[in-house]
């Protein structure tokens, strides 16, 4: 790998004087060894944290992706709200880790029956390889992220009084609302799920809503088991095609600090996206409770409302998203 600012190219000026005073040949050995040295980085096992640009591409050691945007809501006085922030995490695994997570998963199931499992399993971050268009972040930044999804909806006085030692609690109701109780009090969420590929200018991302993102590949994550379930109604990207090796889940996120309306609000939403040519349905229960974490690596993995995809399919999803949460 090249330091900053220098090429891998040995007849470069960036190798100032080095090849006039090779031995004869020495300039095939030289090159030989740019070339290695050029080839991309194994990315270590573990999550991989990046703010994302909106020209990203999914590097090839990826095996899981999540991405939450969130557009925070203003101050209570003056209902300004600040701009969207987008976190990408990127988890690549080799087959040793592969077996050791499926391990890990089952432990922690047998912990979550006996009721002694941690309310916040670990968030396994390892120091992001540099990628095109991905800048690295900090665990710490990387942590603030993460717990915006517990405020959605909340206006900013309230959040600056939060702990972040407060573990939040989640409960999905009977209709479409999801409620988080945490640190900063109650936050009311609802989900439209979406999936196909629609005109991004109608995925409108309110103050204090969320856009939320998960794939991952069943076969290389070391948990096969976790492909998406087939809904009650047969609907199309239930069925797996040769083609498609990825599982998504979506959605765009509302939120407020009142449960009153917000599901009729969601659904109008939707009608709206659908106008779009987006396949966009409020979602209730379990499968709202598992989108609306969808972005946060220690929450299961959303496979109700998960379809299958290919790579291309992924790509588009994830330019949308982007162009929608973070208008430029």
């Amino acid at each position: 790998m090249s330091a900053r600012g220098w090429s891998t190219d040995p007849q470069s000026r960036s190798w100032p004087g080095l090849v006039d005073s090779l031995p004869a040949g020495g300039e095939l050995h030289l090159g030989r060894l740019a070339r290695s040295s050029s080839h991309p980085r194994r990315a270590r096992s573990g999550w991989h944290a990046y703010r994302p640009s909106l020209a990203v591409a999914l590097p090839p050691w990826a095996v899981e992706v999540t991405l939450t945007i969130e557009h925070p809501a203003g101050t209570s006085s003056n209902h300004q709200s600040a701009g969207p922030q987008a976190l990408m995490l990127l988890r690549s695994a080799n087959a040793v880790e592969s077996i050791m997570l499926t391990i890990t998963d089952a432990m922690a199931e047998i912990e979550r029956i006996a009721g002694v499992r941690r309310a916040e399993p670990d968030l396994h971050l390892v120091r992001s390889i540099p990628e095109p268009n991905l800048e690295p972040l900090a665990p710490s930044t990387v942590l603030r992220h993460l717990r915006r999804a517990s405020q959605r909806g909340l206006a900013a006085r309230s959040r600056r009084r939060s702990s972040a030692s407060v573990a939040a609690t989640w409960e999905s109701r009977a209709g479409a609302v999801v409620t988080c109780w945490g640190p900063a009090g109650l936050s009311a969420q609802a989900v439209i799920s979406l999936h196909g590929l629609g005109n991004a200018r109608w995925l409108r991302l309110p103050p204090g809503g969320a856009i939320v993102m998960r794939a991952w590949r069943p076969e290389r994550t070391g948990r096969a088991d976790l492909i998406p379930q087939a809904l009650a109604v047969a609907q199309p990207g239930t069925v797996r095609h040769q083609s498609a090796t990825w599982a998504l889940a979506s959605g765009l996120v509302l939120a407020s600090s009142s449960a009153s309306g917000l599901g009729r609000m969601a659904g109008r939403l939707a009608v709206s996206i659908r106008a779009g040519g987006w396949d966009a349905t409020v979602l209730t229960g379990p499968a709202a409770l598992d989108v609306v974490r969808a972005g946060d690596p220690r929450q299961p993995v959303p496979r109700i409302a998960a379809r299958w995809i290919t790579d291309d399919e992924l790509a588009a999803m994830l330019a949308a998203c982007l162009a929608a949460g973070m208008p430029t």
